[in-house]
């Protein structure tokens, strides 16, 4: 991947956290929201049963024309708090018998109590339901000897180094999967502009910094729920399915994926995250050719071999000859173990440039050591040296 300039969409059952953009989810809205939920539930206990089979239509109809009051009575004893996904399921059993027993007969009601927690098990299925959320991972700190432990072969590996305009980092894919595009690099605006029906092969991805938290994101499950809900042909045309939402407030929905546990705090990591419309994207098309521009150097791990080495400066040479239009060279840096300090430091190695041709002899045809560096090639290497100091340390953090 390194010779292609590829970076890797991830999904998140394919990341080492078991709890990536895990949500809690909770319920809080209007009555009409809770009356249309209150409905569900009843319409799936029956027709997703065999209940179904054993009920006349004069039950079901009889059942079903309570929905509405019985939701309203949910929302009473839910209160006005966040109501948690998780109790929702004992809230509907407790309240069942004791407001359906003046309503039905009482036969009706004990058959019919049996299976509400299918109904139940419905909600939770749908709200659980996968949002297909993929992935792009940085660290701001390229020195974490956890990270190089855990991520480079146990320092035996490499790192790339990475600058962005705005956080911006802009990615192309072999497919048309982007819904959103924005080609103003420079720009501050970081909204996406949408086209109806257009999909696109490049975009840029905006990197936002991960929070680590004790605690998942909170997210209204109210809006998994309404495009479930049952509405008839006329609230339809007047887009009630898309306004009956204004009543449920988000909460940390934009968070998904951008917190995760405490645990992980070392990390300091920045992502960028693309949901897709379309849902499930195949690894092979989330295989995706970063801008070259984008990179600005390579950390060669501490116990990194010489053949590894070799081969890693000569998939540099290889990449910036094949994609190279405005980057010529790019700086290589080794990462040292500090002799006082469980830390590393970082010395200078030299240029790699595009002029690859092969191994052996002709090595140093695209690699130049730091020491026979002009001044000003020696100077940029040793800004981009003091560029990752600052932000491993958080003195600042560069783009």
């Amino acid at each position: 991947m390194l010779k292609n300039g590829e970076i890797f969409l991830a999904s998140k059952d394919e990341v080492n956290d078991g709890s990536e953009c895990r949500p809690f989810y909770v319920l809080q809205g209007g009555n009409e929201l809770w009356q249309r939920l209150g409905r569900l539930v009843l319409v799936n206990s029956i027709f997703q049963t065999t209940a179904y089979f054993h009920l006349s239509k004069e039950e079901i109809g009889a059942i079903l024309g309570c929905g509405y009051e019985w939701g309203l009575e949910i929302k009473k004893a839910a209160g006005k708090k966040d109501l948690p996904l998780g109790e929702l399921r004992p809230l509907l059993k407790s309240l069942f018998s004791a407001f359906f027993k003046d309503k039905l007969d009482g036969q009706l009601v004990n058959n019919f109590s049996r299976v509400i927690d299918h109904g139940c098990s419905s909600i939770e299925k749908i709200v659980s339901e996968d949002e297909h959320t993929y992935i792009m991972s940085f660290s701001r700190n390229g020195l974490n000897t956890t990270m190089w432990g855990h991520y480079a072969a146990a320092e035996k590996g490499y790192a790339l180094v990475f600058s962005t305009n705005n956080n911006k980092f802009k990615v192309k894919s072999n497919g048309r999967i982007f819904h959103n595009k924005n080609d103003d690099l420079n720009s501050t605006d970081n909204r996406s502009f949408y086209t109806v029906g257009d999909y696109y092969k490049e975009t840029f991805l905006e990197l936002k910094s991960v929070k680590y938290l004790r605690k998942p994101p909170k997210v209204n499950a109210f809006h998994k729920l309404i495009p479930f809900f049952e509405y008839t042909e006329q609230e339809d045309h007047y887009d009630v399915p898309l306004n009956i939402g204004a009543s449920a407030s988000r909460k940390q929905e934009d968070a998904l994926g951008l917190i995760k546990s405490s645990h992980w705090r070392y990390e300091s990591e920045v992502r960028g995250i693309f949901s897709p419309y379309g849902g499930v994207i195949s690894p092979e098309a989330r295989v995706l050719k970063y801008d070259i521009n984008h990179l600005e150097g390579i950390i060669l791990g501490t116990k990194i071999s010489s053949d590894y080495e070799k081969r890693l400066k000569a998939c540099c040479s290889m990449l910036i000859n094949n994609r190279g239009e405005e980057r010529k060279t790019l700086p290589v840096l080794k990462a040292v173990q500090s002799a006082s300090k469980f830390e590393f430091n970082l010395i200078a190695e030299g240029l790699v440039d595009g002029d690859y041709h092969g191994y052996g002899t002709e090595y140093e045809m695209y690699f130049t050591q730091y020491e026979k560096l002009d001044r000003d090639n020696a100077n940029a290497v040793q800004e981009l040296i003091s560029n990752i100091y600052d932000a491993s340390r958080n003195k600042k953090n560069p783009d």
